[in-house]
C-alpha cells in the first residue's frame, strides 16, 4: 500500500479510515460509506466488493438475525410488540414504502399504522368510531454487513419500543437519539462497542446530536431517566 501524500480525508465507521482526496471523492458504498472499489446493484445502489460478498441478502437468514436482535433487546429491557412484519428490501421497495419520508442515508424504516373505521348507527345521527390494533412493519436494506444489519434492526426496534411506551413518534433529535441509544446498547451487549464510534462522531444534527443527548441523560439518570424524558418531550 502506498503512503498517502498531500491532503487526506477521513471516514469514521467502526474505526478511522484515511483516503487521499481523489479517492475520497469517488463513489462511496451505500452500506459502509467507504470509497472502495465495487459495483452498482440493479437498483442503482453502489456497493463495495467487501459488502457485496458478506452482505445479508437472504431473507431467511435476515429474519433469523432480526429475531435474535429482538430477543437480545428484550433481555436488555426493551421488549417490542408481538406482531412486527419484517421485510428485507432493495432501493425500489424502500422508496415505495417510504414515500415522502424516503431518505437515502437511512438503512431501515419503521412504520406503525392504526386502522380507524367509522360506522353509522342505524336510526340515529351518530357514528361509532372503532380502532384496530397497530400494524407495525420494519424494512431493512439488503447487502448490509451482519453487524450493520443487526444494529439497524436494533435502531428500528427502538422506535417500536418507545412507540408503545408513549404512543407517538416525532422525527426529532430526541426521537432518533433514543433509537440510536438503544442500538448502542445492543452493540455493547454483542461486544461491538467499536460500532458506537460512528454514532458518537456523527455530525448529523438529528442522529448524532440526538444520540449524544440521550446518552448523556442515560449516563446521569439511567434508562428510567430516558423514559421520563421521552414522556415529557415527545408525548402529544
Amino acid at each position: 500500500m502506498k503512503p498517502l501524500m498531500g491532503k487526506v480525508a477521513k471516514i469514521i465507521t467502526d474505526r478511522e479510515y484515511s483516503y487521499c482526496v481523489t479517492c475520497y471523492q469517488g463513489a462511496k458504498c451505500f452500506a459502509c460509506g467507504r470509497p472502495e472499489r465495487g459495483v452498482a446493484l440493479p437498483d442503482g445502489r453502489f456497493v463495495c466488493r467487501h459488502c457485496k460478498n458478506i452482505g445479508v441478502r437472504d431473507t431467511r437468514v435476515a429474519r433469523q438475525l432480526f429475531n435474535h436482535v429482538r430477543a437480545t433487546l428484550k433481555k436488555l429491557g426493551y421488549a417490542t410488540c408481538n406482531a412486527i412484519n419484517f421485510h428485507l428490501v432493495d432501493r425500489a421497495a424502500m422508496k415505495r414504502v417510504s414515500g415522502r419520508q424516503y431518505n437515502e442515508r437511512e438503512m431501515g424504516l419503521y412504520c406503525s399504522v392504526t386502522q380507524i373505521s367509522t360506522v353509522a348507527l342505524i336510526g340515529t345521527n351518530m357514528n361509532k368510531v372503532s380502532t384496530s390494533p397497530r400494524q407495525c412493519s420494519i424494512y431493512i436494506y439488503d447487502y448490509l454487513s451482519t453487524e450493520r444489519f443487526m444494529e439497524t434492526a436494533a435502531h428500528e426496534l427502538g422506535h417500536d419500543w418507545y412507540r408503545h411506551q408513549i404512543g407517538n413518534i416525532v422525527f426529532s433529535p430526541a426521537c432518533e437519539g433514543i433509537a440510536e441509544y438503544i442500538a448502542s446498547r445492543f452493540n455493547e451487549a454483542m461486544g461491538w462497542r467499536h460500532n458506537n464510534k460512528r454514532m458518537q462522531n456523527n455530525p448529523d444534527p438529528v442522529y448524532g446530536d440526538g444520540y449524544r443527548m440521550i446518552r448523556e441523560i442515560a449516563r446521569r439518570s439511567g434508562d428510567k431517566g430516558v423514559l421520563t424524558y421521552v414522556r415529557s418531550h415527545l408525548t402529544r
